[in-house]
């Protein structure tokens, strides 16, 4: 896009983290509404969104004396810590009301190969001088490519995948 944008990546760094809170969020609430009770967690939702407007008022406040941007990345990070203050209690609240085990031993090998991805990436543009739409697309296939391969490494991948994967694409 050009010169003009560089300045929303420091923001954007720290929104980018609401894809992972945001996946959690939406499976603890489809995790209540599946067991009828989506009253359960209104409390929880009051507090965050209190917290939010907190958390906003004081960072944006406090940062505006250095610049907008910064301004700007305190609301990501209010917006951020309120998320994760709602996925894990969510979470909790889960464990508690709905008597639901959550097993994050399950989300190791997908960050371990997210990882990888990440790296290989971020080296790959970093050696690159200019992306052009081609190139673009080479990064998307090579970033698949790099987290599958990961995966089936170490084994995060196993038959019953390969097989819905195959269904999928008949």
């Amino acid at each position: 896009y050009g010169q003009e944008y560089l300045l929303a990546t420091l923001p954007l760094y720290v929104l980018s983290l609401l894809i992972i809170f945001g996946v959690l969020v939406t499976l603890f609430i489809n995790l209540f509404s599946a067991f009828e009770k989506p009253k359960e967690y209104f409390k929880l939702l009051l507090i965050t969104i209190f917290l939010n407007i907190f958390l906003n008022y004081l960072l944006i406040k406090t940062l505006m004396k250095y610049s907008l941007i910064w301004a700007t990345t305190g609301s990501g990070i209010a917006t951020v810590t309120s998320w994760a203050f709602y996925s894990f209690g969510l979470a909790i609240l889960s464990k508690k009301v709905l008597k639901v085990k959550i097993n994050l031993k399950q989300l190791i090998k997908p960050i371990i190969s997210s990882v990888v991805m990440v790296i290989v990436l971020y080296i790959t543009i970093y050696y690159l001088d200019k992306i052009t739409p081609l190139g673009s697309i080479l990064e998307i296939i090579l970033g698949v490519s790099v987290y599958l391969i990961v995966m089936l490494v170490i084994k995060g991948i196993n038959k019953e995948d390969m097989v819905f994967f195959k269904n999928i694409f008949k």
